[in-house]
């Protein structure tokens, strides 16, 4: 048995010591598994002191009560330094898809119950047979039920990146410049670091606006802050001048 690890508390980082800093991502195998395992962890992207590396694997050392980078702005910076240009975190997974994600990093489990004979070593290893340890976004399978099964027609488009966002419950996504506030980034100065919000009311589906500067506008009109709007199905959702479609 075996322990799948994408973060590590920044207390435990020194038994990784071995590994090293990452500061650049010069393949779209490397993307892929980067957001795959960012996405498997489930941490939030201010909490990441730095990532590091096997050369096959990430690992994400956070610390929670700290503040230290905006993970889309990473992200851009370690595509950069390796070659990759034109991928931030709206595009990254159409220009990196699924079938290019490596194997999650797997740390082998002993169980003391069953073994007379247990030692721990301290020793790591990696387990690439696992049929646990190859997995990746966007993957029907890795989805929670209720997204699997939900209505995929009904999805809010980014245009300019053609990212797919699903709405398929209350909360919604928010979307903004910034990753430490909003779930969706958009790399544009004219929308604001916690910009909009959409979410699903019953079979209707809303936007909030979080009193942006350039406004939020469904077909033309204004989003008042203190009133959410239904976003009709096909109609053209304006973030600042990002445009997004509900289809």
């Amino acid at each position: 048995m075996g322990k799948v690890i994408t973060s590590i508390d920044i207390k435990d980082a020194e038994r990784f010591s071995n590994w090293a800093d990452v500061n650049k991502l010069s393949s779209k195998e490397d993307v892929a598994t980067f957001i795959n395992t960012f996405e498997k962890s489930g941490i939030l992207g201010y909490n990441i002191v730095k990532v590091i590396s096997d050369g096959k694997s990430y690992i994400f050392v956070v610390d929670k009560d700290e503040i230290y980078y905006d993970f889309s702005e990473k992200l851009l910076e370690y595509c950069n330094n390796g070659g990759l240009h034109n991928i931030t975190v709206n595009n990254a997974k159409l220009i990196c898809p699924l079938t290019l994600s490596r194997s999650f990093y797997e740390e082998d489990i002993i169980d003391e119950s069953t073994s007379e004979e247990y030692v721990d070593t301290g020793e790591i290893q990696v387990d690439t047979d696992s049929e646990e340890a190859t997995t990746g976004f966007m993957d029907e399978e890795d989805l929670p039920e209720d997204i699997a099964q939900m209505n995929i027609s009904k999805m809010l488009i980014h245009v300019a990146s053609g990212s797919k966002l699903p709405i398929n419950d209350a909360h919604g996504v928010i979307i903004g410049r910034s990753s430490a506030q909003s779930e969706f980034t958009v790399l544009n100065s004219r929308v604001s670091r916690k910009h909009a919000r959409v979410y699903k009311q019953g079979n209707k589906y809303m936007v909030h606006d979080f009193d942006s500067a350039n406004g939020t506008y469904v077909d033309g009109l204004r989003v008042r802050s203190d009133l959410d709007r239904e976003i009709p199905l096909g109609s053209t959702l304006m973030l600042g001048d990002e445009e997004f479609r509900l289809v």
